[in-house]
């Protein structure tokens, strides 16, 4: 039990130290996407487009955005309320970890040039699938609907009269009213993540793996993949790792889209704020999509050549990656310089933010558990929640105040005054 233990607190500790300075980079650069927005009319109307020129510019954005999928999803859940299609968001959430610079040195580096090229291709195609699969089922009622319209006050705040500057109302917005809420939510799916790293091995994995059929060997990677929390470079660097045991190319492919793009903690934040049914058909096109170009890899690539390009590179201590030491080893190949003062420190401030967003959650419920719903639409700016049935957070809130009725009750009907 106290072995187990270790290993969840190791697996917790260790994924929000490598996560919190890109969620920290992710969530003030939601705060000024937000006000970028909402100020210049242009940028907004070209990211409400349904084209293949807008869907490009969020196809390759990865290019200059140094953020893994913690920063894209809260960029793309505050692009929502400023009225960008679920095409544009999806496609970039897809294709934003994999086309970072980064990740494509480092890819080229430690997986080779041949793989590279079809990992980099096939996120930009399969990221074109995703985004005109969304144009042509979503209507563009919904776009309208869920378009933020200014207020006189929010117009007035938006010219830089009574908030400050653009940056202060950027940071202000981000951090008091986005990230807490982000935060919170994503650090419950981490706490599921690492339950599940810490019951799980992947030593066999190979073995696993030699036997099975293509389909079935794609559908084990994707549901490995979904609930564990990644990075695309400690993805890439793990991802050698397993071509080192055994695991084929394709393989690997699934799980590095898969892992980035479809952790639990940033799927619980997507269901939250853009819905079920989108969240469903986006996991399904990342599904489909990448074992369809799996097996594109499986019948183009020879998987003994990559294996030799690996083995290769980490000949003289291949350990590295499966070691103790494998921690130091991503810190020092982040993008993000190894200081531990950022890491550290955004850390920090994720705890912050985690604590803010769980005072107001406690806050909401037990004033009225509909408020969390409704002010979480508010602040994101899309409509209110119109529910058709309590949920289980109302009937509890509404026996919290029968036991509290109930409660009041006894202490009325014992009066020591009227004796």
């Amino acid at each position: 039990m106290l072995a187990f233990i270790e290993r969840f607190s190791h697996a917790f500790m260790g994924m929000l130290y490598e996560m919190a300075p890109f969620l920290v980079i992710g969530v003030v650069a939601a705060g000024l996407v937000h006000e970028s927005l909402g100020r210049f009319q242009r940028l907004r109307h070209f990211a409400q487009k349904r084209t293949i020129l807008s869907l490009s510019f969020f196809n390759l954005s990865g290019l200059i955005l140094p953020i893994c999928s913690c920063g894209t999803v809260p960029m793309a859940v505050s692009m929502r309320g400023q009225g960008v299609p679920y095409g544009n968001l999806f496609s970039f959430i897809f294709s934003a970890p994999a086309t970072s610079i980064a990740a494509i040195i480092l890819s080229i580096a430690l997986l080779g040039a041949e793989f590279t090229l079809y990992y980099i291709i096939g996120a930009i195609v399969c990221s074109y699938i995703i985004g005109f699969t969304f144009f042509a089922l979503e209507p563009k009622a919904t776009i309208q609907d869920n378009l933020y319209i200014p207020t006189t006050i929010n117009a007035a705040s938006s010219e830089g009269h009574s908030d400050g500057s653009f940056i202060v109302r950027s940071i202000k917005w981000a951090t008091t009213v986005y990230g807490s809420r982000i935060a919170f939510d994503l650090i419950l799916g981490l706490l599921l993540v690492a339950l599940l790293v810490s019951s799980f091995s992947l030593t066999n994995l190979s073995g696993w793996l030699d036997d099975l059929p293509f389909l079935v060997a794609c559908l084990i990677m994707i549901l490995l993949a979904i609930p564990m929390y990644i990075c695309s470079l400690p993805g890439i660097m793990l991802g050698s790792t397993m071509i080192l045991s055994g695991v084929k190319p394709e393989l690997v492919w699934v799980f590095l889209m898969a892992g980035p793009v479809t952790n639990l903690g940033d799927l619980n934040v997507l269901r939250k704020s853009m819905g079920n049914k989108p969240t469903a058909l986006y996991v399904g096109l990342v599904v489909t999509t990448t074992i369809a170009w799996a097996y594109l890899i499986h019948i183009q690539i020879d998987w003994m050549d990559v294996w030799g390009h690996v083995r290769q590179y980490f000949a003289q201590q291949p350990a590295l990656l499966v070691g103790s030491e494998q921690s130091d080893y991503w810190s020092q190949n982040s993008v993000l310089p190894s200081w531990p003062w950022l890491y550290w420190g955004s850390t920090i401030l994720v705890v912050m933010l985690v604590l803010n967003g769980a005072y107001l959650t406690l806050k909401e419920f037990f004033t009225n558990p509909c408020l969390h719903c409704t002010h979480f639409q508010s602040d994101m700016a899309l409509n209110p929640v119109v529910c058709q049935h309590p949920c289980w957070k109302k009937n509890t809130f509404r026996r919290w105040k029968q036991f509290q009725k109930k409660r009041k009750s006894r202490v009325v009907r014992f009066d020591p005054t009227k004796n």
